[in-house]
């Protein structure tokens, strides 16, 4: 049995005449399913970064102060000096050689360290701590329910050979 719907989907798709045999309708129907999302539940989602308005930021090149890429990066100005003039917060990038990726470096670092100042232990940063702290306090547990759980059978076991004997 075709519902309507199915014949106006088989439109939508290539023709499948050239294929050795044709896909089966439910795999399409499950490439045009909207149950399956990709991205988490609200209550899990990280809160969202805080906007920085350009008007706000005050930019600067320098010139490198040494590091990987020998007298190149003292002669160019690839180094980024970002300041927000409201918070007075000065971030210093030089990563890589390339001016563009350390304006974005030296951006996503500003808003980043702002997001801290401003949410505290709400920030992206204390959310991802906290979650490796949980992590690794799961780990020890888990650990420790199998160690002891073994010294346990070995008790067992010289119990066992202590009455027989």
């Amino acid at each position: 049995m075709m519902f309507a719907w199915t014949a106006s989907l088989r439109r939508l798709l290539p023709p499948l005449h050239h294929y050795r045999s044709s896909i089966p309708l439910s795999c399409v129907i499950s490439l045009f399913s909207t149950k399956a999302t990709s991205s988490p539940p609200p209550s899990r989602m990280p809160p969202p970064l805080p906007l920085v308005s350009e008007d706000d930021l005050r930019e600067t090149f320098i010139k490198g102060r040494g590091g990987p890429g020998g007298q190149k990066i003292n002669k160019t100005s690839s180094a980024v000096q970002i300041k927000h003039i409201p918070s007075g917060r000065v971030v210093t990038c030089q990563a890589t050689r390339s001016r563009e990726q350390n304006r974005k470096l030296a951006r996503n670092i500003l808003v980043r360290k702002m997001d801290v100042e401003m949410n505290k232990e709400n920030s992206r940063e204390a959310i991802a701590r906290e979650k490796e702290r949980k992590r690794k306090a799961n780990r020890r547990k888990k650990s420790n329910r199998k160690y002891h759980n073994q010294e346990e059978a070995d008790d067992d076991k010289d119990t066992i050979i202590e009455i027989s004997s």
